[in-house]
């Protein structure tokens, strides 16, 4: 375990670096938004171009998002050949009930779960913010 003044200075050191990081990310996507309109690059796609001694890949694309009530009052109306939804079941985790079986379940039955659940540690996130 470190020393109290040794910690604080790590944590001093880790915010100095988010902050450079995130006036860096910003400063980054201003010089590829000017990129991008240097070259001249309007569409969705990816295409490379040559820039003085470089190569310039530049990819843009599209991010959908679905109304899924709204889709539903339309979806009868959409013939099937021009919808482009897929529909799917969603299988996930829930911790919460994970957290109850690591605690009161049964050997036999943390067994079974064993079979198709896994668990491997998670990347560590350390978030500094002020403290007043």
């Amino acid at each position: 375990m470190l020393n109290n003044q040794l910690l604080e200075d790590n944590v001093k050191a880790l915010d100095f670096v988010n902050f450079q990081i995130a006036e860096l990310l910003d400063i980054k996507q201003k010089l590829e938004l000017k990129i991008i309109d240097g070259i001249g690059h309007n569409y969705e796609g990816s295409r490379t171009y040559e820039v003085g001694k470089h190569k310039v890949t530049i990819k843009t694309d599209l991010i959908y998002s679905l109304d899924k009530e709204e889709y539903q009052i339309y979806k009868s109306q959409i013939p099937s050949e021009f919808n482009p939804i897929k529909e799917s079941i969603k299988y996930e985790v829930d911790k919460r009930i994970m957290k109850k079986c690591d605690e009161y379940a049964s050997k036999d039955d943390m067994m079974m779960l064993s079979n198709f659940i896994t668990t491997k540690p998670a990347k560590a996130n350390v978030k500094i913010g002020a403290n007043i």
